[in-house]
Formats: C-alpha cells, structure tokens, sequence
C-alpha cells in the first residue's frame, strides 16, 4: 500500500512539474515585460549562469532551473533555459529583455512567459513564471563560478 501511495505521489508531481514546464504547449499567453536590452550594464549584470528554483506549490515539487544568458554581437541578450531534475537541456529563451530593472523570458516552445527583477545586490532575480492562467514563483541566483557547459 505505502508504495502504491508513493507512486501516486510521484505521478501527481510528475503531471504537476510537467505543467509548470509547460511541456507539449503552445505559445505563452503573457506579452513580453520589456524591449530588448542593449546596454552594456545590463547585459554585463545578467551575463552568465543563473541556479534557481521554480515552486509549483504542490509537495516537494520544487523543481531546480539553470537560465544561461549571453550576448549576441548586436549587444541584445540572447538565453537558454535547463531542468536538471527533468534531464532538459537548451530550451531556447526567445529574445529575452530587460528594461527598468526588469527581466522579460519568453520560452514559446514550451508555452511560458517569464518576468524577473533583479535585486538590488545584482545576483537574485526573483518573479513570477507564467503558463496560461496559472503562474507560480520563481528566484535565481547569479552563479559565481563557471557552469560545466560551455558557452
């Protein structure tokens, strides 16, 4: 019985992370925050590998996100998104943005819009991940040393 239970609980937390990821969905439905960023303080702020958490509100099901941001030659951020604890890798940040303190990710192939600020300090960033009608909190913290994959 205790194992039938816990494979009940991983199922719903299965379906749960699954949604919050957005997995198998259409285009976001939230509009981006900002228009792109092109100044040399902000890209040089948010450069880099960010480690956070995405809380989805159900049990346990805290799920761990890496956001790698770079920047393109034309000086405007471009973005990758991984779940470490689904094995996904490079789920591509659709033109990301930042104005007015403001991170704005879209990831169209999985159906989620994205907006973070960036805290005072300058390595949080803490918002709100949005998928359709539902949104759930979500924080990164800038990584300090280099990420074992390569830019």
């Amino acid at each position: 019985m205790k194992m039938r239970r816990r494979t009940l609980q991983w199922a719903s937390a299965s379906v749960i992370v699954a949604f919050a990821l957005g997995i198998g969905a259409a285009a976001a439905t939230k509009p981006p925050a900002a228009t792109s960023a092109t100044s040399d303080e902000a890209t040089t702020v948010l450069l880099g590998d960010w480690l956070g958490t995405l809380d989805t509100g159900a049990d346990a099901a805290k799920l761990r996100l890496v956001l790698h941001l770079g920047k393109n030659p034309d000086g405007t951020l471009n973005g990758s998104l991984d779940s470490p604890d689904e094995k996904v890798k490079a789920i591509p940040v659709d033109k990301p943005n930042f104005a007015g303190g403001i991170l704005g990710l879209n990831l169209r192939t999985i159906g989620v819009h994205c907006e973070l600020t960036l805290a005072p300090n300058r390595v949080e960033l803490k918002g709100t991940w949005y998928k359709g009608e539902a949104s759930f909190p979500v924080e990164f913290k800038k990584q300090t040393a280099p990420s074992s994959r390569g830019r």
